[in-house]
């Protein structure tokens, strides 16, 4: 039969545009409207458009890290539990857990986002660094139960398959790999003659780690003094996009993908 998945892409866009006013900051005076200017960078976005013409999927986990976000504000806006249902938080959890199923650019923003579970505080629990693990384990568990229950009959059914697809392809380790390309500087290692092609093995880990990771412990320490969503949205950004910079390959839906979270980054919502 016939089937289109641009229309789910599509249809999660629109979505993600009527999420999008509740995660920008309040407007001030004169400064005209965070909300609308937010919005209009998120649709007005020619990168992420021309991803959803082409049926590529960084629209999909956008939805699922904004719902997220949106649900975590929620929270934040009003911590009182609900008497029925699921709380806000556990809601943004299972988001989270959805977005990071639904490809691995998710993954980068988790230790940003465990830092925004910190948020609302619970009272009585106390400010050390052990009763701070303990309540964003708990926060996390539901995004943990998301995640596996979606990619787990994956791993029963063929664990090194899984592997495969998610991890060797991308690094250049499988049989069948994809190529050194993109906008990154992966190209000076083909033009140094460093690789023997474009599908050859290269240890991109090597300045990933080298760059990627000073960097992550320099913004997670920046986002606990200012632990807000505007702030985990830009940091995020800053941090995936050192490690695609260095990585096997930066494609142009990338940086689609990262301006709309830099987006969020100058409009989003600051200290609640």
């Amino acid at each position: 039969g016939w089937y289109d998945q641009r229309f789910t892409y599509l249809l999660l866009y629109l979505l993600m545009l009527a999420l999008a006013p509740r995660l920008a900051r309040r407007a001030h005076g004169d400064a005209g409207s965070p909300a609308l200017a937010l919005t209009a960078l998120l649709a007005l976005n020619p990168i992420m458009a021309n991803d959803v013409l082409f049926g590529q999927n960084d629209s999909f986990v956008l939805f699922w890290l904004l719902l997220a976000l949106w649900f975590w504000r929620g929270a934040v806006m009003n911590p009182a539990r609900p008497a029925r249902g699921l709380s806000p938080l556990t809601l943004s959890a299972i988001c989270f857990g959805l977005a990071c199923a639904s490809k691995p650019t998710a993954w980068f923003l988790a230790p940003f986002y465990a830092l925004l579970l910190l948020r609302p505080a619970i009272p009585g629990r106390g400010a050390g660094w052990r009763a701070q693990l303990r309540v964003v384990s708990g926060r996390l568990l539901p995004a943990a139960l998301a995640f596996a229950l979606l990619v787990g009959p994956y791993a029963v059914w063929d664990l090194n398959a899984l592997v495969d697809d998610v991890w060797r392809w991308a690094n250049g380790a499988a049989a069948q790999a994809y190529q050194i390309w993109g906008w990154g500087a992966s190209n000076f290692v083909l033009a140094l003659g460093l690789a023997r092609d474009r599908f050859a093995y290269w240890p991109f880990w090597i300045p990933q780690l080298l760059i990627a990771a000073p960097a992550l412990a320099w913004l997670l320490r920046r986002q606990w003094l200012d632990n807000s969503l505007a702030a985990a949205a830009w940091r995020y950004g800053l941090f995936l996009f050192l490690f695609l910079l260095v990585s096997r390959f930066l494609n142009e839906n990338y940086l689609g993908f990262l301006l709309a979270f830099w987006s969020l980054g100058y409009f989003g919502a600051e200290a609640d």
